[in-house]
């Protein structure tokens, strides 16, 4: 046992004769180190992706004042350096506000206040910001809602966080001309609302990693954004007791379909 340490987590104690009440410890005790064992490598994955993933605005700014210092440049030269430096501090901003709300909604669940919430008002507000995303890139959207009103029990901060963070993901890889829709459908017990586009769908390999934090597709690898829009939309939803699943074909598009408890 005293082998085993914070370096040398894979050993374990082996199995012997003893009684009953013993051998349960000793069970015990080796599921013990093996959930510490994964979680000290869940820390280790989690900062070798936090270090690269702030490395890298890090290096574009470090690259661009040095150019700019190397000789004297014309003020447009400076301002696009300025220009530059501003937007990747702005997206080291994102990163760590992003972390800091993974950190939140994980470890931390009084941050959520909880209220009854009527889901088609709420989703005409969503509607309403999606349409202006749309116009700005040349793509049409639309929102399908019952008849009848839908309530749910939700943080409404927390809940407008995982729509958006779905629908600027929609718009982001949907090109001009393309289409999303926002759906609500009630189904026994619960509701659904599904966000539908027609842009590049995600490949069969990546479907089981798109929730991971700071998983990015191969043919995603140019497009800006934190990579953890995705996880933090899921931890939202499991938070509400929900749940987020996703249909895609490569070239016909995606739709993530968020189900929550319905409310009486």
């Amino acid at each position: 046992m005293e082998e085993i340490s914070h370096s040398d987590l894979h050993l374990r104690i082996p199995e012997m004769e003893a009684d009953a009440e013993m051998r349960r410890l000793i069970n015990a005790f080796n599921a013990m180190i093996e959930r510490v064992e994964t979680s000290f490598a869940h820390v280790n994955e989690f900062s070798s992706h936090v270090a690269h993933e702030l490395k890298t605005p890090l290096a574009i700014i470090r690259g661009e004042v040095e150019l700019a210092l190397n000789e004297t440049r014309d003020i447009a030269e400076y301002q696009r350096v300025l220009t530059v430096t501003v937007e990747e501090i702005d997206r080291l901003i994102r990163i760590i506000k992003d972390l800091l709300m993974l950190a939140r909604l994980d470890f931390n669940p009084d941050v959520f206040r909880f209220e009854k919430i009527n889901l088609k008002e709420f989703l005409a507000e969503i509607h309403e910001y999606t349409s202006i995303l749309c116009e700005e890139k040349g793509v049409t959207s639309g929102l399908t809602v019952p008849d009848v009103d839908c309530f749910v029990r939700a943080d409404r901060v927390h809940l407008r966080r995982l729509f958006l963070n779905l629908v600027h993901n929609a718009v982001k890889f949907t090109p001009a001309g393309g289409d999303i829709r926002i759906n609500m459908a009630a189904d026994g017990n619960d509701v659904r609302i599904s966000v539908a586009d027609t842009g590049a769908g995600i490949a069969p390999a990546d479907m089981e990693k798109i929730f991971e934090k700071f998983f990015r597709a191969h043919d995603a690898k140019t497009t800006s954004g934190t990579s953890l829009g995705l996880s933090i939309a899921r931890s939202i939803a499991r938070a509400h007791q929900g749940r987020i699943d996703v249909q895609s074909s490569p070239g016909q598009g995606s739709t993530f379909t968020v189900s929550l408890p319905a409310a009486p």
